[in-house]
């Protein structure tokens, strides 16, 4: 690759990362060689006949074909986060907004003047920062528009004093083809817009580990491309006791490929009066109050287990048993009978505040009446379990890969179950004399006696043709379908969310709540959904064998799921460098060394603006496993965005602590603002040593260079020059050292914060 590489704590930085093959269009050549062995011609006799090489007449074949890539618009997937997220309220003022994706090459894929990209070269991205400000001298005094347009009328205007980028379009483009656009009169273009020298510094990649992100970002390479903009935000100006109304500061993703030359400083033609910009995306943030990480974080409603709130008032006999069910995580519900009465009954979900030990055997539950429980006392039901049977019936009819799968083996199982006791009974017909002799004399034989019974159950077919003495098959093997879908569903994936949280009481906004996992009412969900299919006594007699066979299958895949999931996406993802094999989930014991779920499993709901804002959030859990033996970190068995604001983590183990931190490819460029105006860097980092200084923080501050019209914009560039300078002076770097966008990202980025929760007793 050529690129350059920095370290700083937990990131590697990389000034640049070209693709394999840019987009653009390709031919290729292949001249085939054929050769033939023919009698060697020759006047002596030989005893053996020789032969020789003869080269046959051959042609060369020519190809074309193009390597298509995001030119005029992306496809919505490319971009991974983006900071300050859409719509988000904060104090950004002093930090510089950006862009991540996760693909790493995308600012590379293309070069600002059309050229191959074969070498190291400027991004064809940039990020631009507007607000109403900007155009206060212009007949509207707001920001533009961003309009979508066709091809045609986006890279050939026809309105008057309109100049658009110098490009060509690809074969596979049309003109018809719809791209979005802005345009910025030439004096905001010239103020806003990066200039060609600072581009090197304005885009670079990111390798961050993705263990501990919620599962959509643990799947993703771990190569994050971040474009950064050159500009600091607009925020109101604030006289003693002035309301902070904010400022609404808009952002865009645009393309610099075919601006080259007036990036370059030169002057944009007589006449103009709008540059039309192509803008690949755009969103909104407000600066206004306090909206940083760590802030809203330590503001947290952390005080309690998951539970809905007591009553307040009245603390008579009936408050106190409301309060009482509800401290163990009960609320009530509407409740109609199959009579057609209507009551009002408990229910509480998987996601309780108590441990519950897991059991080595549960009843059998034929129906979702069974599994109602009734309290006399008070004359109510716990249809809790009830509940959960009948939302894994739901679950399974909503699926019809994995019922069918769960019939066929159903349906395998009974014949191997058939097959095995046609054995026994033929292996019985040998020992029945001496067997019947220790038994005593009932006049029947013991063969006859089972034989019957076998076939009163069902689980006979057909006795004739048997071998004495042949071994047993083994039991047919669970499909991958549904060992899949019941370690999924011990996880709780596809349970509706007012299954897990059925009171919005139980998860206010701002607050992280802490729970426990009830493995019988994952075991319920597990019956439920494996009693589809059934048809017959026999069938319900193959599930009564199976039952705990399932929830130890479930467990199994539960603990592996994440690891497999990672691998598996590892294994597909070209280029990749990953090489953990995952945990074995056979039907076999467990891998060497490893145990499986520590009950009582435990996690924690997050619920605040932060998981919305900031994509990526990593946490750790600490904890003990059901000895007491301290576990760090905990395993984390399910990570996943519930809601845009509401995180679910599934720990394996009892939770203890956990600390949330800022995601590090997220981590945004800062400065402090100087009370007299401007910004500096106060402190720097180390870029040499050994691993565990590197990205520590070291003694120096530099003066940011801003432009001289007011605008807020950076003099990349120059800052870049200025910090090379003084980690040269701290002999932090040599004088022949090269200082690349990963050095300067180094420098620029804002420490990472961290906030940590201990789980209430």
């Amino acid at each position: 690759m050529g690129q350059h590489k920095a370290e700083a704590e937990q990131i590697t930085f990389y000034s640049h990362w070209l693709p394999t093959l840019a987009p653009g269009e390709y031919r290729v050549t292949a001249t085939p060689a054929l050769k033939t062995k023919e009698p060697k011609k020759t006047d002596k006799p030989k005893k053996t006949e020789e032969t020789e090489d003869i080269q046959l007449a051959t042609h060369a074949v020519t190809e074309t074909f193009h390597v298509g890539g995001p030119r005029y618009a992306l496809t919505g997937s490319e971009a991974y986060s983006c900071y300050p997220a859409p719509g988000q309220i904060g104090q950004f003022y002093d930090t510089l907004p950006h862009i991540v994706f996760d693909r790493c090459t995308l600012p590379w894929e293309r070069t600002i003047d059309g050229a191959n990209p074969t070498s190291p070269h400027d991004p064809w991205l940039a990020l631009i920062l507007l607000t109403d400000a900007d155009f206060t001298h212009e007949p509207e005094p707001h920001v533009p528009l961003i309009v979508s347009r066709t091809l045609a009328e986006a890279l050939k205007p026809k309105e008057q004093g309109v100049i658009a980028p110098s490009l060509q379009l690809d074969p596979y483009d049309a003109e018809s083809d719809l791209c979005r656009t802005i345009d910025l009169p030439v004096g905001v273009f010239s103020a806003v817009m990066p200039r060609k020298e600072d581009l090197q510094y304005l885009a670079h990649v990111r390798e961050v580990h993705t263990g501990n992100k919620e599962t959509w970002s643990l799947l993703k390479e771990g190569k994050f491309s971040v474009v950064v903009c050159n500009r600091f935000p607009e925020s109101q100006a604030m006289a003693t006791g002035e309301k902070d109304w904010g400022i609404v500061n808009t952002m865009c993703l645009v393309s610099l490929e075919g601006w080259g030359d007036y990036l370059n400083r030169k002057t944009l033609p007589p006449g103009i009066m709008n540059c039309r910009v192509l803008v690949l995306g755009s969103w909104q943030f407000t600066c206004q109050g306090s909206g940083a990480f760590k802030s809203l974080m330590t503001r947290l409603d952390d005080k309690s287990l998951l539970s809905p709130p007591p009553l307040s008032g009245n603390a008579g006999q009936a408050s106190a048993y409301i309060n009482t069910a509800a401290q163990m995580g009960f609320v009530p519900v509407n409740h109609d009978l199959r009579n057609a009465d209507k009551t009002i009954s408990w229910y509480r979900g998987p996601l309780v505040p108590m441990s519950y030990e897991r059991s080595m055997s549960y009843p059998d539950i034929s129906c979702a009446d069974a599994a109602l429980r009734y309290h006399p006392d008070t004359g109510m039901f716990d249809a809790s379990y009830a509940a959960a049977w009948q939302l894994g019936r739901l679950l399974t009819l909503q699926d019809q890969a994995f019922a069918q799968a769960l019939f066929r083996f159903r349906t395998e199982y009974q014949r191997w179950i058939r097959r095995t006791n046609t054995d026994a009974l033929g292996a019985m017909a040998h020992k029945g004399t001496e067997l019947q002799r220790k038994l005593g004399s009932t006049g029947e034989s013991l063969q006859d006696w089972y034989r019957g019974a076998l076939n009163n159950a069902g689980w006979l077919r057909d006795i004739h043709g048997t071998v004495p003495g042949r071994s047993a098959a083994p039991p047919p093997t669970i499909p991958a379908t549904v060992q899949n879908w019941l370690g999924q569903a011990l996880l709780l994936y596809g349970v509706p969310f007012h299954y897990l949280v059925p009171d919005e009481a139980m998860l206010p906004a701002e607050s992280i709540r802490f729970f426990y996992l009830n493995p019988e009412w994952l075991n319920c969900l597990l019956q439920g959904a494996c009693s589809v299919g059934r048809t017959s006594e026999t069938d319900e007699l193959v599930d009564q064998l199976l039952r705990a066979h399932f929830f130890e299958v479930s467990e199994k895949l539960a603990y592996a799921l994440r690891s497999s999931a990672k691998y598996e996406a590892d294994q597909r993802r070209v280029g990749t460098d990953h090489t953990t094999e995952p945990v074995s989930v056979s039907d076999g014991q467990p891998p060497q060394g490893e145990a499986l779920l520590h009950w009582p499993l435990s996690g924690y709901l997050l619920r605040s603006d932060a998981v919305e804002a900031w994509v990526g959030l990593e946490a750790k859990a600490t904890g003990v496993d059901s000895a007491g033996n301290r576990l760090e970190p905990l395993q984390i068995l399910r990570m996943d965005r519930l809601a845009p604001d509401i995180l679910l983590c599934i720990c394996n183990g009892q939770v203890t602590e956990i600390e949330v931190t800022q995601p590090p490819e997220a981590i945004h460029f800062g400065a402090a603002s100087k009370p007299g105006g401007g910004y500096q860097k106060t402190q720097l980092r180390t870029i040499t040593g050994n691993a565990s200084s590197l990205g520590a923080t070291c003694e120096g501050t530099v003066q940011v260079p801003m432009d001289t019209r007011g605008r807020r914009v950076v003099k990349v560039s120059e800052l870049a020059a200025d910090i090379r300078k003084k980690l040269v002076e701290r002999q932090q770097l040599a004088n022949t050292d090269v200082f690349t966008s990963a050095e300067f990202a180094v420098e620029m980025i804002e420490s990472p914060a961290k906030v940590i929760f201990s789980a209430p007793a």
